[in-house]
Formats: structure tokens, C-alpha cells, sequence
């Protein structure tokens, strides 16, 4: 009987979920979480650009916004291109620079860069979590929530070529017929 109990609490254990944030951070996970609870969040992401030029680096901020406490966190996912640069508490994944969370809880807003992928690589797909929490060490009473942007690569302009300061020379220019 006991080997059997024991059993069934280390099969329960293995059955566990594991929780999907933390406050120094969760990689790819920016579906949200079903381990806060709470309402009345806003995450955004701002500084993408309307679409992309390849290779250009923009500087994005993410926020959380919410009257509940005044700590938070996010997780940020982009399918192309790279992100680097992390500003203060937040941090780009070693293993994937396409993915991006907050190192410690207690900001609202946080920095980092996006480069953009190469020509022909198509949109490029944000998906983003926001966490406001109050601070009390539970799960309750926090303010989830997520969002998604998608950017598509430029089409770039096909400018005509100009000139500027042209000068002929000699001055004044004479031709001569025979």
C-alpha cells in the first residue's frame, strides 16, 4: 500500500504544470499565463516601424500599464529578424535573440533593440505578454495580458536618379561643327 501511494504522489508530481513566469523572467512565453489572475491590463509595444527595412535596427519598448501594484514583467517573441540591446532589467535569450523578458519585477517599462531580417524574409510576427502585479508574493490580484503585431517588410522605393550641383566645364561650354 505504501509503495503504491508513493507512486501515485511521484506520477502526481511529474503531472505538475510548471508555472509560466517569474520574477526574473520567462523565455518563450509570450501566449501569457494561466497562473495570474487578476484583469485590467494593458501591454503594448511600441517603436515598430509601419514595415521594415531589412537589416535596420529599431529601438522598441514594451510596457504593461495597470492601477494594480506597480511591478511587472513581459515576455516577447518575434518570429524574424533579431533582438539585442536590452536596456535595464530586461534581457535577450543567449540561445534564441528572438526572444526577449524582463530580469527583475520591479518596473513597468523596458528597452531593448529589434534588427530587422534580411530581404525577403517576409513579415515579421510580434507576440508579446504583460504581467502588472501588486507584489504580495501570490498569483492573485496581478493583471495579465497579450498582443500581437505583425510587420510587414518594406517594399522600398524605386526612386529615379537625381543629380545635384552639376557643373559643365569649360564655362562657357561651346561645340564645334565641321
Amino acid at each position: 500500500m505504501t509503495a503504491l501511494l508513493l507512486v501515485l504522489v511521484l506520477a502526481a508530481s511529474y503531472a505538475t504544470p510548471v508555472a509560466h513566469s517569474s520574477s526574473t523572467g520567462k523565455f518563450g512565453s509570450s501566449g501569457g499565463c494561466s497562473c495570474h489572475y487578476g484583469a485590467g491590463s494593458t501591454v503594448s509595444l511600441t517603436g515598430t516601424p509601419t514595415d521594415y527595412t531589412p537589416g535596420q535596427t529599431y529601438s522598441l519598448t514594451i510596457s504593461v500599464s495597470s492601477s494594480s501594484g506597480s511591478k511587472g514583467g513581459f515576455s516577447l517573441d518575434v518570429n524574424k529578424g533579431a533582438f539585442s540591446n536590452p536596456g535595464t532589467s530586461s534581457k535577450v535569450n543567449s540561445q534564441d535573440t528572438r526572444e526577449a523578458t524582463h530580469s527583475n519585477e520591479n518596473q513597468r517599462s523596458w528597452t531593448l533593440d529589434w534588427t530587422a531580417p534580411t530581404s525577403g524574409s517576409g513579415t515579421a510576427a510580434f507576440s508579446y505578454a504583460g504581467n502588472a502585479v501588486n507584489g504580495d508574493g501570490t498569483n492573485n490580484g496581478d493583471a495579465p495580458s497579450t498582443g500581437s503585431k505583425n510587420v510587414p517588410e518594406g517594399s522600398g522605393t524605386n526612386n529615379a536618379p537625381s543629380a545635384s550641383s552639376v557643373s559643365i566645364s569649360p564655362n562657357p561650354a561651346v561645340t564645334t561643327d565641321i
